[in-house]
């Protein structure tokens, strides 16, 4: 079943969606400016910011995690994430 979002009820609640989508777009920033500038370290703090994953894992944990991922799915990535 498809969730429509209804029309809020008071203009107050409009000034919680930007900030609710800005914890993800922080996190797409910071992976943009890794790729860029082809730093492995931003895309450990990219994965650092999302929100998700920083409420469920650790800081090794989720360097665990992004090594285990470009492992996996190494020949779909640039060559700059290996190490």
């Amino acid at each position: 079943m498809l969730m429509a979002f209804s029309r809020p009820k008071s203009v107050r609640y409009l000034r919680i969606w930007p900030a609710l989508m800005q914890t993800n777009i922080n996190v797409q920033t910071l992976l943009t400016e890794a790729i860029l500038t082809e730093n492995r370290d931003r895309v450990y703090h990219a994965a650092m910011m999302d929100p998700h994953t920083a409420a469920v894992l650790g800081i090794d944990e989720i360097y665990a995690l992004v090594d285990d991922l470009i492992a996996a799915h190494g020949d779909w990535l640039p060559g700059w994430l290996h190490r």
